[in-house]
């Protein structure tokens, strides 16, 4: 019997920033070695009978718009950033979409075993994951790069696709595969979640209008937060995110269960070509309650803001202004939250 114990604390450290594709290549595909690369297709069998996976972890960035080459350039030796004072940044603004979708994800395999039976392949594992995305419109860009001009006509910025989601579970996943036939291998898994932290917030409506001298932020959002504690109120009925008791969080307190299902198929045209296809982490998390929701209604003015990042602002007043226009409620109702599905 052939044996194989995967004892890389770190299998891959990924971190890339992909642009004008939202199709990324996994390396995984092409390490038939590993038995991990069944997260990618679990129609892919492993060429072990018999495994176990210690800790590895996988961490990656990607994005729909834009390349390192666009936000980083070399000058004079130096590397500078679009977003460096005096820094030529018209080129990355001409790359961007209307609106840039950001994706990360971190995952920590925490332990796995698999074994063959005849044509079957069973499997188990257990790991951490970290999903996030961002939405940013190709006006935020321009507002904090450009800011508004004092001596213009009124400027118009529409930030209304701003949005931000983040969730951590735990996943412990069941696997089956089979060889149908020498050259059709099929497989799929069956994903048991539990939720600890989920947090979104979006906008239906959020724009900016005027020039340096007088500029209104008018705009309509919502914002939902469950972690695996408790956060009190402050004396103002805010979050208090700055006296949390670390007595109240633990990462075994869960908020909520869900279900997933990966689901592939591979076959192997010659001996040097496989067609692969897979869908993976389909499914949800039913969470609990929010432990807080919040709206925004917000038709503020500033006067003498440019919002560039390099300008001469007083963004702490633009919190605080801000602040106002945030209203919070602790104890919501139960809601559902999608995976990220590939």
């Amino acid at each position: 019997m052939r044996f194989h114990i995967s004892a890389c604390i770190a299998i891959a450290i990924l971190f890339s920033i992909v642009g004008n594709s939202a199709a990324q290549t996994n390396t995984l595909y092409f390490m038939d070695k590993i038995p991990g690369r069944t997260g990618v297709n679990p129609g892919f069998i492993p060429s072990q009978d018999f495994y176990i996976s210690l800790p590895s972890f996988y961490a990656g960035m990607g994005n729909n718009s834009f390349a390192m080459s666009d936000l980083l350039k070399s000058v004079n030796g130096s590397t500078v950033s679009a977003f460096d004072k005096g820094a030529d940044y018209q080129s990355f603004l001409h790359t961007l979409k209307p609106s840039t979708e950001i994706k990360s994800e971190a995952k920590l395999n925490i332990f796995g075993f698999g074994f063959r039976k005849n044509k079957n392949y069973f499997s188990f594992g257990l790991s951490e994951r970290v999903v996030s995305s961002a939405n940013v419109p190709k006006d935020m860009f321009r507002l904090l790069l450009e800011g508004v001009n004092q001596n213009s006509t009124s400027q118009h910025f529409n930030l209304s696709s701003l949005a931000m989601d983040a969730t951590a579970y735990v996943e412990t996943s069941f696997g089956y595969a089979r060889q149908v036939t020498p050259r059709l291998s099929i497989g799929g898994k069956l994903k048991l979640l539990f939720g600890q932290l989920n947090n979104k917030m979006s906008f239906s409506q959020l724009s900016l209008n005027g020039t340096e001298a007088q500029t209104t932020m008018s705009g309509t959002g919502t914002m939902r937060l469950s972690v695996p504690g408790k956060i009190y109120a402050d004396k103002e009925g805010y979050p208090d995110f700055a006296n949390m008791h670390g007595d109240d969080f633990g990462p075994t307190k869960f908020k909520g269960t869900g279900l997933g299902i990966d689901a592939g198929a591979a076959y192997k045209l010659t001996k040097d070509l496989t067609i692969s296809a897979a869908i993976t982490d389909l499914g949800f998390i039913h969470w609990q309650k929010s432990d807080w929701e919040g709206s925004v209604k917000a038709n503020t003015t500033f006067n003498n803001m440019s919002f560039a990042v390099n300008g001469d602002n007083q963004f702490g007043a633009v919190l605080d202004t801000l602040k106002q226009s945030l209203h919070f409620k602790p104890n919501g109702k139960a809601y559902n939250s999608s995976l990220t599905a590939h």
